[in-house]
C-alpha cells in the first residue's frame, strides 16, 4: 500500500528531481548491498527478497504519483511524466525471475537499468531548464 513517504511533491521542481534521484540511487545501493552479500555469503534468498521488495516499491512508488496535476508547473510536469515512465519500466524489468540460478544476474541485470533511469532523469531535466 502506498504511503506519503511515496508521494513526490512536484510542486517544487528541484526538490522532486533530487527526491526522485535519491530514490532511483537508494534501489541502486541495495542492490549492490545485496550483490556484495551473495558473493561473499552465497545467500541467494537476499536476491529473491531483494527483488520482491524493489517490485513492491516500485509498485507502491508509481501508485503513490500516478495521478499527474495540472496546477504543477510545466517542467515539473514532464518531471512528473517521465518518473512514471521511469516506473514502469523498471517495473516491467524486475517483473519476472525466470530460476533461482538466475535471480542474481537478473537483480544485476536490473541494477543497470537503474542507472539508466537515474541517467534519464538527470540528463532529460537538466536540458528541459526550469
Amino acid at each position: 500500500m502506498p504511503t506519503d513517504q511515496n508521494k513526490v511533491d512536484f510542486s517544487d521542481y528541484q526538490r522532486a528531481q533530487t527526491t526522485i534521484l535519491m530514490q532511483l540511487q537508494q534501489w541502486h545501493w541495495q542492490i549492490t548491498y545485496v550483490e556484495e552479500a551473495v558473493r561473499k555469503q552465497g545467500d541467494f534468498e537476499l536476491v529473491t527478497q531483494e527483488s520482491q521488495q524493489l517490485r513492491r516499491d516500485i509498485r507502491d512508488s508509481y501508485q503513490a504519483n500516478q495521478r499527474l496535476s495540472r496546477r504543477e508547473p510545466l517542467a515539473a510536469q514532464r518531471l512528473h511524466r517521465r518518473y512514471l515512465q521511469v516506473l514502469l519500466d523498471l517495473s516491467s524489468e524486475i517483473v519476472s525471475l525466470p530460476t533461482k540460478s538466475m535471480a542474481y544476474y537478473d537483480l544485476i541485470s536490473f541494477k543497470d537499468h537503474l542507472l539508466q533511469a537515474i541517467d534519464y532523469i538527470e540528463d532529460n531535466s537538466s536540458t528541459k531548464g526550469v
